[in-house]
């Protein structure tokens, strides 16, 4: 699916890049390293798309993707998490 295209909601479908039309079906997907660059957009992006994110990163407070997300009502939670550390992950 081109996610350039059309965007539908929950049972909604979508035109991949050909016209086709197909069912969606959403996923939760856990993203890590989403303060900016890739990880920000492509939260943004599949959030959008209407599937519920989970993104993670070190220090929530110094990203403005929660405020982003929510003034936008996408379905994204923002929790801290550093994969570094194994206490972080364990939490």
């Amino acid at each position: 699916i081109s996610l350039n295209t059309s965007v539908g909601q929950s049972g909604e479908s979508l035109q991949d890049s050909s016209g086709k039309e197909e069912a969606t079906s959403m996923a939760r997907i856990l993203i890590t390293g989403t303060s900016k660059g890739i990880g920000y957009e492509t939260t943004l992006l599949l959030a959008r798309a209407g599937h519920e994110v989970v993104a993670t990163m070190r220090n929530p407070g110094a990203s403005d993707l929660e405020k982003v997300a929510r003034e936008a009502q996408l379905p994204v939670t923002v929790l801290p998490l550093d994969v570094d550390h194994d206490a972080s992950v364990a939490e």
